[in-house]
């Protein structure tokens, strides 16, 4: 309710960053609305790029057409918003050091909260309304408190550059949704590709998820009266964003499992072939 009352207080507000904000909302909704609607052309022109890639495996049909449309799309996000986001930590830094992320966030900020704002709304709007998204409990929770959270940090203007910093974890996003797009289009461990792909996937998550995400909550823990107005004015709020940050940190230890589990399963799955192929 909070985050609907600041977004219509905003929607009409003057300055520089709110209209990026709407601009870049507007303009990503419209990529993420168009990019739904032709997936097939997007799964269609990965698959063209894998033949290029792996000729034995050229003409082999996804496994599952409906997910990897999906999984399509979520990389146009991926890439879009790992590079904005970066971006903006990037140049905040190097404005200010380390602490540079604790400035206000500019327009490149608020353009990258747009961006992914809208596509986490297609994203709900497909699973809900046109039912072209599979409908996951978690991931409409998680898309849920992370529309809510983006809306309140950037429109009350506090926090932003904070969570551009969480948000380069979608580097980590880009070489996941890669590795199982590959999967989908029959590339399996004996690939180098796909080796590359896990291999990068594993390196980012460590870097861009678990490293980031625990040093931003330890930070917190250990800056309190730092934190403090940067947040909010409020303790209760620092309260929330901590416990936020908390559940991030659980949530990537989920994560890792998930991550760890499907990587036992190619390995399996290679070993298998490799027997079955000198039987």
């Amino acid at each position: 309710a909070g985050a609907c009352g600041l977004a219509a207080q905003a929607w009409t507000a003057g300055d520089s960053a709110q209209l990026v904000w709407r601009l870049a909302f507007l303009a990503g909704g419209a990529t993420f609305f168009a990019a739904n609607r032709n997936a097939s052309t997007l799964a269609r022109w990965l698959g063209l790029l894998r033949d290029a890639m792996v000729p034995s495996r050229a003409g082999t049909k996804p496994t599952n057409k409906l997910k990897m449309e999906n999984l399509s799309v979520s990389l146009v996000h991926s890439v879009s918003s790992s590079v904005l986001s970066t971006v903006a930590v990037a140049l905040a830094v190097s404005r200010g050091g380390l602490e540079g992320v604790l400035l206000p966030g500019d327009d490149l900020a608020a353009a990258s909260a747009g961006v992914t704002v809208s596509y986490m709304v297609v994203d709900l709007f497909d699973a809900l309304v046109t039912r072209q998204a599979p409908v996951k409990l978690p991931i409409i929770a998680h898309h849920l408190t992370i529309i809510a959270v983006m809306l309140m940090s950037n429109f009350s203007r506090r926090g932003e550059l904070l969570l551009q910093a969480g948000l380069i974890c979608e580097i980590n996003s880009v070489f996941l949704h890669a590795r199982a797009l590959m999967k989908l289009l029959g590339m399996r461990m004996r690939d180098p590709a796909y080796l590359v792909a896990w291999a990068l996937a594993w390196l980012t998550f460590a870097v861009t998820r678990v490293a980031i995400h625990f040093a931003m909550l330890v930070w917190m823990l250990r800056n309190f009266e730092v934190a403090l107005p940067i947040i909010d004015t409020d303790s209760s709020t620092l309260v929330v964003a901590l416990a936020l940050s908390t559940g991030i940190c659980l949530f990537d230890l989920a994560m890792a499992g998930d991550l760890w589990f499907a990587f036992a399963s190619d390995r399996r799955r290679a070993a298998a072939e490799a027997a079955e192929k000198h039987a």
